[in-house]
């Protein structure tokens, strides 16, 4: 068996005015950038995508100064209708990405709020969690 560990980036409440531009047709698929990490966003879509489908996106990193620009692919598709949910939204994770450009949004997105983990692990939908009690 593997023992390689799988580490996640962590995601930043980004907030941001951008651009995610559909490479097929060269069509803008939406400009609010909700949440960011060196993998990939969290993009508010006001048009529909699909899984797989490859977008530019382009957005400011707040206190930097600096614009991020990448090719990213859709991956995740939030359809807006569970509770939490912001809306109609695209997860993209940024493909052929450099290293060092990777490492430096990373750093950036530190000084930004951490997203809170919505996901409970090991938890099934409509089974109570099972409370511990302080002895």
């Amino acid at each position: 068996m593997s023992t390689a560990r799988f580490r996640r980036t962590s995601r930043h409440t980004l907030g941001a005015f951008g651009q995610a531009v559909a490479l097929d047709g060269f069509r803008l698929v939406g400009e609010r950038f909700l949440d960011a990490s060196a993998e990939g966003a969290l993009v508010a879509c006001d048009e529909r995508v699909q899984l797989g489908q490859r977008l530019l996106v382009s957005f400011p990193v707040p206190g930097t100064g600096r614009f991020f620009d990448a090719e990213a692919e859709v991956m995740r598709i939030v359809e807006g209708l569970r509770p939490g949910d912001r809306g109609y939204c695209a997860g993209v994770r940024y493909v052929d990405f450099d290293r060092k450009d990777r490492l430096e949004l990373g750093i950036d997105l530190r000084a930004l709020p951490a997203v809170a983990r919505a996901v409970r692990w090991g938890v099934r939908p409509g089974v109570p969690l099972r409370l511990l009690h302080a002895a």
